[in-house]
């Protein structure tokens, strides 16, 4: 009876260890499933920050078009002052009023010239910042998938050895 029950003591003390392991086991399953929600969770905040990009994008579109309106304008001006200088050999008694509208139309070129270096200055900053922001956006997504395929594997390397210790378990049980 003795020896029964020492048996019956150190099955009692194996069940409990297998019960503690089992316990951390599943403590450590919520971990995964916790990091997993905060991969989604950075999943869902990359793809609204995507989104930010495709509007900067957009903007950076639309930017564009006013630079490829602004360079028609230069060159309608530019075709108009050359029309000015052509009438000013015709017309020498308008010299004076001649002058003073090439002026302004230079004056206008050299304004549109200032705008478009303006925009062109800011249009570089906006694709060298938009370049940049899609690097990092592409570099986090890349890291964000190795860490879930790392997390993945080790979610299934946790589940194959909570299955073996509860066939274990299984096991001890059908010997008790």
């Amino acid at each position: 009876m003795g020896q029964e029950l020492q048996g019956t003591l150190e099955k009692l003390d194996i069940q409990t260890e297998t019960n503690d392991k089992l316990l951390a086991q599943q403590d450590k399953q919520q971990d995964m499933v916790r990091a997993l929600e905060q991969l989604v969770a950075l999943r869902t905040e990359l793809q609204e920050s995507n989104s930010t990009c495709e509007q900067q994008a957009q903007k950076m579109h639309s930017l564009s078009e006013e630079l490829d309106e602004a360079k028609t304008s230069i060159r309608t001006l530019n075709k108009r002052n050359e029309s000015d200088i052509s009438e000013l050999s015709f017309v020498r008694n308008q010299l004076e009023e001649n002058k003073h509208q090439q002026q302004e139309l230079v004056d206008s070129i050299e304004e549109k010239k200032r705008t478009i270096e303006k925009l062109k200055d800011k249009l570089d900053r906006e694709t060298e910042k938009f370049n940049k922001e899609r690097l990092d956006r592409e570099t986090e997504m890349g890291q964000l998938r190795d860490d879930l395929r790392r997390t993945t594997e080790q979610y299934r390397e946790l589940n194959q050895a909570l299955a073996q210790q509860q066939q274990q378990m299984t096991s001890l049980q059908a010997l008790s």
